[in-house]
């Protein structure tokens, strides 16, 4: 009985053994590496041409990446209303139009929400920001 008890105990060691020297064939793939990189929006200019009024402004970034192609909504903040938004070129710069008999002047905000770009194995983080100017009469 006891030759039993350690043959049944040297197959299990080994067979253990050589189940922790296999890779696994269902292991988790290794986490993404993940760059957070810190976004800001500005207000550049305004032009008016009646009754049209045009805000022009720039998303910036460290990377590239984090400045094209991200979403600016604007809002006039004492109405409450929605403005415009618009989509920022390679170069960060965004522009929207809109009618100015319907929209007063005031505090504004813009705003562009969190993006993730996964590119080359990693994960770029680009965060959402907001900022608020005050356009008067």
């Amino acid at each position: 009985m006891h030759a039993r008890k350690s043959l049944a105990s040297v197959i299990a060691i080994g067979a253990t053994a050589l189940a922790l020297s296999m890779p696994a064939a269902h292991a988790a793939p290794a986490a993404a590496k993940v760059q957070k990189v810190k976004t800001s929006v500005s207000f550049t200019t305004y032009k008016l041409n009646e009754p049209k009024v045009t805000f022009v402004g720039k998303v910036k970034a460290k990377k590239g990446v984090c400045e094209k192609g991200r979403v600016v909504k604007l809002k006039q903040v004492d109405q409450n209303l929605r403005v415009g938004k618009d989509r920022t070129n390679k170069k960060g710069v965004w522009k929207i139009t809109f009618n100015g008999n319907q929209v007063h002047p005031g505090k504004f905000k813009m705003s562009v929400a969190k993006k993730v770009v996964k590119k080359g194995g990693k994960k770029i983080v680009c965060s959402a920001t907001s900022k608020k100017v005050d356009i008067g009469a």
